[in-house]
């Protein structure tokens, strides 16, 4: 059986100890699930030109991208994807949500009480990890 691959780039934008996080629209594919700012790696883009790309869409904002904090392959049904988290160190403008059913700022400890979508629950265990070391 062949695989879909699909590269996605995920953003983590942290500010006064709270992450960024958004709940995907019931129409999209895993809808009502929480997920980090991104999204798919279009051809001839780099992870940063990509993610540059998706944040303006869906947060009309400009960053300046820091390191890849984390990258793996997650098979969800019939699709690989492979995802890097990438660090968000500054952005410019405000954030207004245009592609999410909901967006808010969540305490790095309440993360768990989110239904993710399954691709970001590896980051997060140890993202969480991370911060209690």
């Amino acid at each position: 059986m062949k695989f879909l691959r699909i590269n996605v780039v995920a953003a983590i934008i942290i500010n006064k100890k709270r992450i960024l996080i958004g709940k995907r629209k019931d129409e999209d594919i895993g809808g009502g699930k929480w997920e980090f700012p991104g999204g798919k790696i279009e051809i001839g883009e780099t992870n940063s030109e990509a993610l540059e790309r998706e944040l303006y869409e869906e947060l009309g904002i400009s960053v300046k991208i820091g390191k890849e904090l984390m990258n793996y392959e997650h098979m969800f049904k019939t699709t690989i994807y492979n995802i890097s988290f990438m660090e968000i160190i500054d952005y410019e403008g405000e954030i207004r949500n245009n592609a999410h059913s909901e967006i808010k700022w969540v305490k790095f400890s309440n993360l768990l009480k989110y239904d993710f979508i399954s691709g970001d629950d590896r980051f997060i265990q140890s993202f969480l990890k991370s911060k209690s070391e």
